[in-house]
């Protein structure tokens, strides 16, 4: 059994990190709008993606309770970040920080995540992005999601969202048959 999640506002909160609500951001395109553009907002990013920021925001709550359950009953868990390849250490000292059972991180923003999953024979994944959860439906996938104001209209495509991750463990559960 195995499981991909994201990082980014799937266990980490990253745009409260950033001062920001979840529900500000009303569409994916939101953010940069908001921050001023694409350029501002990768410059917001790399403020608070550093493990020194970022360890003054824990995992949402419930996530890795969840996720040590998981562990504990045999799911493998992949953590795939389309952050930048010079970010992996702050993931890794965040993930050890909080004990996060992971088996294999992978931080790229090239990596296809869809197809990171079907390479690797996963059958879950777990991320905010809209376009990439319609994507895994899409792929045959069990696909879920955080619900943010931003991917809502991603379960028209399939896609499972969930209000928090004490629903989603339940979902999981059951999407594992655990």
């Amino acid at each position: 059994m195995k499981l991909a999640i994201d990082f980014d506002s799937t266990v980490w909160p990253l745009l409260p990190a950033m001062g920001i609500s979840y529900e500000e951001v009303n569409y994916w395109g939101h953010l940069p709008d908001m921050l001023g553009g694409i350029k501002e907002m990768n410059q917001a990013f790399t403020k608070v993606m550093p493990f020194q920021h970022a360890v003054n925001h824990p995992p949402f709550p419930g996530c890795v309770d969840t996720l040590k359950d998981l562990k504990a009953k045999g799911v493998e868990i992949h953590l795939i970040t389309h952050r930048e390849t010079n970010y992996l250490s702050d993931v890794e000292e965040y993930v050890e920080h909080f004990d996060i059972p992971v088996d294999c991180i992978d931080c790229s923003p090239l990596i296809n995540k869809v197809q990171t999953c079907l390479d690797r024979n996963i059958s879950i994944l777990v991320d905010d992005h809209p376009d990439i959860v319609i994507q895994a439906a899409d792929a045959g996938l069990d696909a879920y999601m955080l619900l943010f104001h931003y991917n809502r209209h991603a379960r028209k495509h399939g896609v499972t969202g969930c209000a928090d991750w004490h629903s989603l463990a339940a979902c999981l559960h059951s999407s594992l048959g655990l």
